[in-house]
């Protein structure tokens, strides 16, 4: 599929989160929606606001999203013709996961600072807790997502 063509359905996967994941791809773009969230912003703006993006990456990444018809672009009538960014209708549906991605980010966070402060007090303690990434006994149970060849872990106590 080219960036001039219509996305068709044949362009996209049978797994639903596949699908998400082919437009939100990676962190830049998922930086880029998570600044657009405040309005609409210009070009410039959104390039000084995401430390690290190069102009061309943020280029590659705000087409890939015009195409995928969740932001549009706007030419200003300015006299230095400026642009500016803005999610459309469609974009705004998907803001739901991208805040969901921030309070899970921020949740993984504290739980890694938790654990940090529990290894330092007692380095010994913290291991035979098993505070590990592995965490306590999991129980793979099918949540309905078949179709994607996806199951997912469930804490059993």
């Amino acid at each position: 599929m080219t960036l001039t063509s219509r996305v068709t359905v044949s362009d996209l996967s049978d797994c639903p989160v596949e699908t998400t994941l082919l437009i939100i791809r990676d962190k830049w773009t998922v930086l880029i929606m998570q600044r657009l969230r405040d309005g609409p912003t210009r070009f410039g703006d959104l390039r000084r606001s995401i430390d690290g993006l190069s102009p061309k990456v943020l280029t590659e990444r705000l087409r890939l999203l015009e195409h995928y018809c969740i932001v549009e672009r706007i030419e200003t009538r300015d006299p230095d013709r400026s642009v500016i960014y803005r999610y459309t209708d469609l974009g705004w549906s998907l803001d739901n996961v991208i805040q969901s991605m921030w309070a899970w980010g921020h949740s993984y966070k504290e739980w890694v600072l938790r654990n940090e402060e529990d290894s330092d007090q007692n380095q010994y303690d913290s291991q035979r807790k098993d505070h590990s990434c592995h965490g306590p006994r999991k129980e793979t149970i099918d949540h309905g997502l078949s179709e994607c060849g996806a199951t997912f872990t469930q804490t059993l106590d």
